[in-house]
């Protein structure tokens, strides 16, 4: 029996919110529905230093994930774009036009956001260049499916952030790491702060 794609793109919701928690340390919880104001996932990104148990800002996240076989289009950081805008700029005050998802923990919706696309397809290159010359600070991440997990080691296949991002997150840096890691040779990005790789605690949701 085929999967329904409203099931399809829960399980897939779910899985990049363990996978966002467990590579990166992202506090996040899922939202969904027809009110979700465009995004899927919503919480902080606490940023870890190379000293465990240490964090230097927060960063709110918003993030939008397509379980999707086609190739992603560039429609899609348009759209996000947009719903970056509204979460990042609308004063508190304005009570009528203010976001539907409020912040965990945070009336105010205050505090530098960052915007995530999360993928089960490839970026297309237009999509690419459309996210790197964008202003809003973007994260890009291809997500292996379970079928493909059972023959590659890491659950992220691919992942890039724009100019924004590191601008936003200076002395930070995104490495791939070829082998090598625990489990025993697994590939997967790493977070980097001062030269220093970091060793990413499970933020608490």
């Amino acid at each position: 029996m085929a999967t329904s794609t409203v099931f399809r793109g829960t399980t897939f919701e779910n899985r990049s919110l363990t996978i966002l928690k467990n590579v990166f340390g992202m506090a996040l919880r899922r939202v969904g529905g027809k009110n979700d104001g465009g995004v899927d996932l919503v919480g902080w990104w606490g940023l870890p230093t190379a000293t465990p148990g240490t964090s230097s800002n927060r960063l709110r996240v918003v993030a939008q994930c397509k379980a999707e076989k086609k190739k992603f289009s560039p429609r899609y950081v348009r759209e996000m774009e947009g719903v970056a805008w509204r979460y990042g700029s609308i004063p508190p005050e304005d009570s009528e036009s203010a976001p539907p998802i409020p912040f965990p923990d945070d009336d105010q919706n205050t505090g530098p956001l960052i915007a995530l696309l999360l993928s089960e397809s490839t970026f297309t290159k237009a999509t690419l260049l459309r996210a790197q010359s964008s202003p809003v600070p973007f994260m890009l991440a291809h997500i292996l499916n379970e079928d493909e997990m059972q023959d590659m080691d890491a659950p992220i296949a691919g992942i890039t952030w724009n100019i924004a991002l590191r601008n936003l997150m200076q002395g930070y840096e995104l490495r791939w790491e070829v082998g090598g890691l625990e489990p025993e040779g697994t590939d997967r990005p790493s977070l980097w702060h001062e030269g220093q790789r970091i060793v990413v605690e499970a933020a608490q949701s």
